[in-house]
């Protein structure tokens, strides 16, 4: 398809983000002749019956005749180096992980509570004291559970 939109004349070239993607400055009417050209030129067994939207397409007269010659125009530098644009991960689940916390604090029930109040409800949201605690410092039971 690539050489066949430099045949007609138009720029082609490659998409950043999908090896099989391309990009051209060839209007839509073009690009589906070229499509029709390959259909008769490779027939399907399958046919579309003509009352489908692919049927209507392809039953419309060809604009263009599509050469599906190749050119070299049409390939990247970096097809014709052969240089890996897309490379397979290495690994399966590879990649960046989980986010990052910033600014959260974990949460221990084994802080250390010294200096700190079971009364005092900051002391108690910075999770110093268990909530089994501050229950029994609010029922005047200084005991723990």
């Amino acid at each position: 398809v690539r050489s066949a939109i430099a045949n007609a004349g138009y720029r082609v070239s490659s998409t950043h983000d999908n090896p099989t993607g391309i990009k051209t400055d060839a209007p839509f009417e073009v690009f589906w002749d070229i499509m029709r050209t390959w259909v008769r030129d490779h027939p399907n067994p399958n046919k579309l019956s003509e009352g489908t939207p692919g049927g209507n397409i392809l039953a419309k007269p060809l604009k263009v005749e599509a050469k599906f010659s190749r050119v070299y125009s049409a390939l990247s530098k970096a097809k014709m180096s052969k240089t890996p644009r897309f490379t397979p991960n290495p690994e399966a689940f590879w990649g960046p992980g989980t986010r990052a916390s910033a600014g959260k604090r974990k949460r221990f029930m084994s802080a250390p509570t010294e200096g700190l109040d079971k009364n005092n409800k900051k002391d108690r949201r910075l999770g110093a004291v268990s909530e089994a605690e501050a229950k029994g410092a609010e029922n005047g039971d200084d005991a723990k559970p």
